[in-house]
């Protein structure tokens, strides 16, 4: 991140997970110039911990309202809003 700093002047942040979508929301958590790192093991409980509205497609209507069915939980819904 520094190199890109002194050479380019400009700032960049990164994810470092296993898949795309975790990269997105991973890139979004240490700016200006960081990275973060998940893992496989570490996955779940990353994006459980994430507010529902992190969610594309999912708005502050959604995240206000309870699950509609007792056997969900948030990482359920959270993963059920991710297209495909």
């Amino acid at each position: 991140m520094r190199k890109i700093k002194s050479v380019a002047g400009l700032n960049a942040s990164a994810g470092i997970p296993y898949n795309k979508f975790l990269a997105k929301m991973a890139s979004d958590l240490n700016k200006p110039n960081g990275q973060t790192v998940i893992s496989p093991k570490n996955g779940p409980a990353f994006v459980d911990g994430l507010a529902v509205k992190k969610f594309r497609g999912v708005g502050q209507r959604r995240e206000d309202a309870p699950p509609r069915h007792q056997n969900r939980s948030r990482l359920e819904i959270k993963i059920a809003a991710v297209p495909d």
